[in-house]
């Protein structure tokens, strides 16, 4: 915790010495990861479309990580960010910068879901997640720590314990797979439908995701250490490679945010254009077509900014 708390510390003193963010009383700034990441992204096809279609001017400002993002929006020097749910948790947990007080926080929305899991090779003799005991696994991410507690939570839906497998420390999710192509992993970790499951798939000659389960008495106990989770069932698709139609994996949202006191219009504008425009924002983003306004609303153990509350209900999403 050590570690993590000198992280957020650093990215509050960091956020601290930044310039307040230029912009005009009419602009929205939304604060993302670097270029080149699904938050940018995401920011980007927002900003396009809330510009044609409510000629609202919102201007993306890029940071290296969730510290500065949450700092500035906790100040008011940005009105909106992009994170994952859990970035948001660590927050609204009293990490660093936030330790002591809570946080003036709160989702407007999620904006779509993304899915991680364990895959094994097609022809690996492991078919469930409890016939993992005794394997080598990946554990540690140490480049990576948010991937940690995934795994840990994986896990305890599985009822697994870390004493019945052989921890195999890793920097991050990629070297998982590589290792595994190695022969010296039994498993790997990846995000579902990203350009590494795809890479793997075609060198090992196909690849299969393991099944979680959504049974309540799982699912609580994958909640006790990610309360932000979800086990969610997926269709078998071409472009989600090693799934297979009902494949349960661990869903998780990123989510927008704003600062407790933000405007309600402005709220209301981009939850309105969130949920009247899929079509164009997946042009850029495609997983912004798969979001519903129920799951818009949906975001598990969070707090939501008042306005979102409203908006959402107007739309029947509450």
């Amino acid at each position: 915790m050590r570690f993590k708390g000198l992280v957020w510390a650093g990215a509050f003193l960091a956020a601290a010495a930044l310039p307040a963010v230029a912009r005009a009383a009419d602009v929205v700034t939304i604060g993302t990861a670097q270029p080149g990441t699904i938050t940018n992204s995401a920011g980007s096809a927002l900003a396009k479309v809330m510009k044609e279609k409510r000629n609202i001017e919102v201007r993306v400002q890029p940071f290296a990580g969730s510290g500065p993002l949450l700092a500035l929006v906790q100040q008011g020097k940005l009105d909106l960010a992009i994170v994952n749910v859990f970035e948001m948790a660590q927050a609204m947990n009293g990490e660093p910068p936030f330790e002591g007080k809570a946080p003036d926080l709160r989702v407007v929305s999620s904006l779509f879901q993304s899915y991680v899991g364990f895959l094994v090779p097609k022809d690996s003799p492991i078919k469930t997640l409890p016939e993992i005991a005794g394997k080598n696994i990946p554990s540690g991410f140490s480049a990576a720590p948010i991937i940690e507690p995934m795994r840990k939570a994986i896990f305890a839906n599985a009822g697994v314990t870390d004493a019945q497998v052989k921890l195999v420390p890793v920097p991050n999710s990629v070297r998982s797979a590589d290792l595994m192509q190695q022969g010296r992993l039994d498993i790997a970790f990846l995000s579902i439908g990203s350009g590494k499951v795809n890479e793997v798939d075609a060198a090992m000659g196909g690849i299969r995701f393991l099944s979680m389960s959504d049974a309540p008495k799982d699912v609580e106990a994958m909640r006790k250490i990610m309360p932000q989770a979800s086990v969610v069932a997926l269709k078998a698709a071409p472009n989600l490679a090693g799934i297979a139609d009902g494949t349960k994996v661990m869903g998780y949202d990123f989510v927008l945010v704003a600062n407790k006191s933000a405007k309600p219009a402005m709220i209301k504008d981009a939850i309105d254009v969130l949920a009247q425009n899929r079509a164009e924002l997946g042009a850029a983003v495609p997983q912004f077509k798969t979001a519903t306004n129920a799951q818009m609303a949906g975001v598990p153990n969070m707090p939501y900014h008042p306005a979102a509350l409203d908006a959402l209900k107007a739309l029947g999403a509450r």
